[in-house]
């Protein structure tokens, strides 16, 4: 799977624009908003505001913030974020406001989003850096993508731009790379790859006192 996208999401509104896609599969274009599996819902949107995000767990002195998203396959070019205050696991936004998962079991869910065969969704976070203070003083955010098989490097490019272009923030503000424990091995192994295509790998100690 590969996805290179172009063009943002917008922080007021459900606005829709047409972004011109590349992948291996040629030219084509892709509608961003609501993806066809997804229910009309309150307690999903499609572009999330850095760093005042109220789909957020809010970021306390010393404690990330984060927000969770879903990617579905069949709709590559549009991310799904959840309300995480309503939802904090994928799992239960899912097969509540996402109809091709309506019915399943955890295990069923596990096995169709957390391994490459027959993977029908992306699941990963966006992790808002800690409080200083009542402060927000880090311009950076993380973000993440949760699967038990490593990732191709450059899908993780690919979907590390299509989340980054769904985040409205400031131009100063910085998108890093976070791995999950099963993509780390990987990430590292890729780290000149990632370097070259712009993309930092971090983690959330980056935040740490004194760093």
């Amino acid at each position: 799977m590969a996805l290179t996208v172009a063009g943002s999401g917008s922080a007021k509104g459900g606005l829709r624009r047409w972004v011109a896609v590349l992948s291996r599969m040629g030219l084509f274009l892709l509608l961003i908003g609501l993806s066809p599996g997804a229910r009309a819902s309150e307690l999903s949107k499609t572009s999330i505001v850095f760093p005042d995000e109220p789909f957020a767990v809010p970021s306390a002195p010393g404690e990330t913030g984060w927000i969770k998203f879903t990617i579905m396959v069949d709709d590559p070019g549009t991310v799904i974020y959840q309300d995480s205050n309503t939802y904090p696991f994928h799992y239960d936004f899912a097969v509540n406001e996402l109809a091709p998962f309506a019915g399943m079991t955890p295990e069923e869910f596990n096995q169709v989003t957390l391994y490459e065969s027959g993977q029908m969704a992306i699941l990963g976070a966006v992790i808002l850096p800690p409080l200083v203070g009542i402060d927000h003083v880090y311009p950076e955010y993380g973000i993440q993508f949760v699967r038990q098989d490593p990732y191709d490097p450059q899908t993780v490019v690919d979907l590390f731009t299509l989340v980054e272009s769904s985040v409205v923030a400031e131009p100063n503000v910085q998108a890093f790379y976070f791995p999950s424990y099963e993509q780390q091995q990987s990430a590292e192994q890729n780290d000149e790859f990632f370097e070259s295509q712009g993309i930092v790998i971090s983690s959330p100690g980056r935040w740490a006192a004194g760093s």
